[in-house]
């Protein structure tokens, strides 16, 4: 266990080298508030922490890429309130550092063993991701909720006076934070003279769907103006549409979050519970100590560990309901600038360029911004990293046997003879002796037996006999505790299985953007519904609006637009080939015909079955949460069922059939 305990010295020095680099931050801090532009005149000097800490976390490469990922869910809480996201950001992170050092302070002290660094690095990655996940869902629930009212607000004080920008500003007033920020920053953009530009801007920073649809119709209205149709106002019926969506988000997101309460704690459940059931299993059965300390019980308890952390992260992929994030590769762009290895998987593409083109297309339908050369290299590097461990884990498990050997002895095999209790513990000393001495050398069962005889300390012929028989077989098992060839075979299977991982998460991925497709058909209808009566309106205007809420059939658009220019039927059908999803192309079908019955009257349907359709997407919402929860549940009950199964009804199963064949060959000695 050298390894786990060099794991585990490390943390301590890092505890170390942190508390010495917080009392030196805090000391330049406080230094620096001083003069710091955070500080308004009539506050005293170090009063203000936060946003000197969050300036010098957000750039030190340490903690830089973290404390981005919490101050994004911030920046789209509470845009353009720096003094709030950086309090807020370190507060969050503070809070997250804290508990992640009093675990990696309770679980050192509880001895350096493999059991106990695989569970601090399970749960300082679970503690991480959950801290920020439920802040964030509150926060978003919160925001949604909030909008939902400044909407029925901004409804009525239109239908007052008739006037976007003062209905907006009016309702601000009365407008609670944080969702007053982004009442205050739709404002802003809507009335800044560069518009469109302003407009891309705050789209970037804030990726609400939402506030996006409702922000874009605030400038349709303030370009053409609002207009009457069916004796009701177009900004007011797209307010209603728009109310309506929200408020199915609403509550999507909260029955999900009810659903899903209470998985997480059953999926990691089983790990924390190893090692008591591990000290229950040895207290009623003794020698199943050999079974928890020898190959058997390392693997059973990396498998365990492996199959909980997939299945939290497949509930949490079920559970979170928000827009698709698109991954980030720097990693793997990093990587790729060194020429050796460019130039090596520029030679595998090229080689393979059939299986090149289905992967790209696999890969343009999960929306995914990686290449066909990232997604090979984040295969072979899965290969790789899976290769290395399993040589590890057949090194510890090695390492763990010849321990057992030397201290691990079965008594149940001695009880039917007449040996007394100290007869035995004299006879394992002298058995941990030989077999330490013969170590690295045949061992010739003569040889051995006349210095058992020369020495004297045995004197019973049966113990002589018994000793004897136990030296040579523990230095004979000593001796085969290497690496063996079979096992660089299972490590380099086990890599090859692990380089269709990516893959295979791929496809998931495809499944869950598939279902993210229908959210996203839903905006382009929002879209077209604010679009569709108004003047001169043309399928590229149209095109561009759906690529600026695009995520999943972005590049295809962005493509279509390019190319746009070569004929209008051609393209559009084009498009369809790539994107078969069936809402979607009903969307381009309606399209190709607008040309010939104009844009209103193409998507005409669209409008006369708002209705119908909102009713037929709230059973469906109901069905397809219902599926995700059953899923869930049944992920969720996975370790736990493999932990109960392999971790101890096998163990004892094993144990008790080897004890039951020993006394019956015990019985046939007699007789």
């Amino acid at each position: 266990m050298r390894i786990i305990q060099w794991l585990f010295f490390g943390l301590i020095i890092s505890v170390i080298v942190f508390s010495f680099l917080f009392y030196w931050l805090k000391k330049k801090v406080e230094r620096k508030n001083k003069y710091s532009i955070f500080l308004n005149t009539n506050k005293k000097p170090g009063k203000d922490y936060y946003s000197a800490w969050y300036e010098f976390f957000h750039e030190w490469r340490v903690t830089k890429r973290y404390i981005k990922k919490i101050a994004r869910h911030f920046e789209i809480y509470m845009p353009g309130d720096y003094k709030r996201i950086s309090r807020s950001t370190m507060k969050l992170a503070f809070r997250t550092w804290g508990l992640d050092f009093l675990l990696i302070i309770f679980l050192l002290t509880r001895g350096p063993t493999l059991y106990w660094g695989g569970l601090t690095i399970a749960f300082l990655f679970i503690l991480n991701s959950q801290v920020i996940y439920f802040t964030v869902e509150a926060n978003e629930i919160k925001l949604l909720k909030q909008f939902d009212k400044l909407l029925g607000d901004i409804r009525h004080n239109y239908q007052a006076h008739g006037m976007t920008l003062e209905a907006i500003y009016d309702s601000v007033e009365t407008a609670p934070y944080p969702v007053k920020l982004h009442a205050v920053k739709i404002h802003t953009v809507l009335s800044s003279e560069e518009v469109s530009e302003e407009v891309s801007n705050y789209n970037e920073t804030v990726p609400n769907r939402f506030m996006k649809v409702f922000l874009s119709l605030c400038v349709m209205m303030l370009q053409f103006g609002d207009k009457k149709v069916d004796n009701q106002s177009l900004f007011l019926l797209n307010i209603k549409y728009l109310k309506q969506e929200v408020f199915t988000e609403i509550l999507k997101r909260e029955k999900m979050k009810h659903l899903f309460s209470g998985l997480i704690f059953v999926c990691l459940t089983p790990v924390l519970f190893l090692k008591a059931i591990e000290s229950w299993a040895v207290l009623s059965l003794p020698e199943m100590q050999s079974y928890y300390s020898g190959a058997f019980g390392i693997v059973t308890m990396i498998f365990i560990f492996i199959s909980t952390l997939t299945s939290y992260n497949l509930i949490n992929c079920m559970k979170e309901n928000r827009q698709a994030e698109l991954g980030n590769y720097f990693i793997l762009e990093y990587i790729l600038r060194f020429p050796f290895v460019n130039e090596l998987l520029s030679n595998i593409v090229n080689k393979n360029y059939g299986k090149t083109l289905k992967l790209q297309d696999l890969i343009r339908k999960t929306g995914e911004p990686i290449t066909p050369k990232q997604f090979i290299l984040k295969r072979s590097i899965y290969s790789f990293v899976t290769f290395i461990c399993c040589i590890l884990v057949s090194i510890t498990i090695h390492h763990n046997n010849k321990i057992q050997i030397l201290t691990n002895y079965n008594i149940m095999n001695y009880l039917n003879s007449s040996i007394s209790e100290k007869q035995i513990e004299s006879m394992k000393g002298i058995i941990k002796k030989y077999v330490i001495q013969y170590k690295k050398r045949k061992p010739i069962p003569r040889d051995i037996e006349e210095k058992l005889l020369e020495e004297g300390i045995i004197k019973s012929k049966q113990l002589m006999t018994m000793s004897h028989k136990e030296i040579i077989s523990r230095i004979n098992a000593y001796q085969m505790e290497y690496y063996h060839w079979y096992e660089l075979v299972i490590a380099l299977l086990m890599g090859a299985a692990a380089f269709y991982v990516p893959y295979l998460n791929l496809l998931l991925l495809k499944k869950l953007r598939q279902m993210d497709m229908e959210d996203e058909v839903i905006q382009f209808h929002s879209i077209i519904l604010m679009l569709m009566h108004f003047d001169r309106m043309t399928i590229e205007t149209m095109l561009s609006w759906f690529e600026n809420f695009a995520v999943i059939f972005k590049k295809s658009i962005q493509e279509c637009i390019n190319e746009l220019q070569t004929g209008d039927i051609e393209v559009l059908e084009a498009l369809k080939r790539k994107e078969p999803y069936e809402p979607f192309v009903k969307i381009i079908e309606n399209l190709q015909i607008s040309d010939k019955i104009g844009i209103s009257k193409a998507f005409d349907e669209i409008a006369v079955e708002r209705n119908h359709y909102q009713e037929k997407r709230k059973l469906e919402n109901e069905i397809e949460i219902g599926d995700k929860a059953l899923i869930a549940k049944v992920i969720a009950f996975i370790p736990f069922t493999i932990t109960i199964g392999f971790y101890l009804i096998i163990p004892f199963i094993v144990e008790g059939l080897t004890q039951y064949a020993g006394y019956m060959q015990q019985i046939k000695d007699i007789y």
